[in-house]
Parts: C-alpha cells; structure tokens; sequence
C-alpha cells in the first residue's frame, strides 16, 4: 500500500493532543482501521473526518466506545440508503 494515502498514527495524535491508547481502542471495537506497514502504524487519509467526528462525539458529547460503534453502523446505512435513493432517483429521471 502506498503511504501517500495514509497518515501516521503518531503524528495524527500528535498533532491532535490524543492518546495513542484511545486510538487503538477505537480499532479494537472496529470503529476505524489501522495499517501497519513496517512497524508503523497509519490511519487512511479518506476516513481521517470520520476519526474526527468519532473524537469529538466522544469527548464532547460522552459517548462511550459501545455507542460509537452503533453510531458508525447507523452512517453507514445512511450512506447506504443515500447511494441507493440517488440511483433510484437517477432510474426515474430521463
């Protein structure tokens, strides 16, 4: 994989004052994907807002990791419901 799409996890939180420790437990309970590419370890640069709007739910609104992760499982069949009224939409319109 090419490291042009991806960010380190260090620098991420870093920049972000966030623990290494609560990034991993976001990955343990598949809420967002780590790579691992020569005993470093990435996050993709696509789903870096999603990480974000996790953080911010997270510490702004108390979620904890349970709710994140039926959160996450909620946008994405609202993703995927939006997919599909546009192609449903696209079928009606000539």
């Amino acid at each position: 994989m090419e490291t042009e799409h991806l960010v380190s996890l260090e620098i991420f939180c870093l920049h972000n004052e966030i623990e290494l420790s609560f990034i991993y437990r976001l990955h343990e309970f598949g809420i967002i994907d780590i790579f691992k590419i020569a005993e470093q370890d990435y996050l993709l640069r696509d789903e870096l807002a999603h990480l974000e709007k996790m953080i911010r739910l997270y510490d702004e609104l108390e979620i904890n990791l349970e709710g994140l992760h039926a959160i996450k499982g909620l946008l994405e069949q609202i993703a995927l419901l939006k997919l599909e009224l546009k192609n449903a939409n696209n079928k009606l319109l000539p």
